[in-house]
């Protein structure tokens, strides 16, 4: 009697190659999706350097102002292990007391605004302070982030 059920096949006669294929078409969406975040991501930090924000955390103020300081004004930043930065680039007090006094010798009314840390211990933001004063700095604030304490 004869069947058409299949035979069950036999490894040993079956020679054929065995063909396993990698598909690397996720793999790559993955690897260009990680490289726009990582383009995006540097381009905000390189901004943020530029602007001295850099690892300030500024402490909140209920009367605090939510506009943006002005174009021209110049913002010293001061981290939390007191280092002083303008314009992204850490300096020195005597850099700082001089790059003022070139401010002020250009426009007298030139806006300083200090963004200094939350946790920074007060005598940081006094120095800073003093040396903007003998520049012969006249407009200068103290940024905060607007909000409840």
């Amino acid at each position: 009697m004869a069947t058409n059920m299949p035979q069950p096949a036999d490894d040993a006669d079956d020679e054929s190659p065995i063909f396993a294929e990698v598909t690397i078409t996720p793999l790559t969406d993955v690897i260009l999706v990680l490289l726009i975040i990582v383009m995006v991501s540097a381009n905000q930090m390189v901004d943020a350097a530029r602007e001295g924000r850099l690892e300030v955390d500024l402490p909140t103020a209920g009367a605090g102002s939510s506009d943006t300081t002005p174009g021209e004004a110049m913002v010293i930043g001061i981290m939390k292990d007191g280092r002083i930065a303008v314009g992204g680039e850490t300096i020195d007090e005597e850099s700082l007391q001089t790059m003022l006094k070139d401010r002020m010798l250009k426009n007298r009314e030139t806006p300083i605004v200090i963004d200094a840390d939350g946790d920074l211990a007060h005598k940081s933001v006094v120095r800073v302070l003093d040396i903007a004063r003998q520049a012969g700095v006249t407009n200068i604030g103290i940024g905060v982030t607007p909000g409840e304490q």
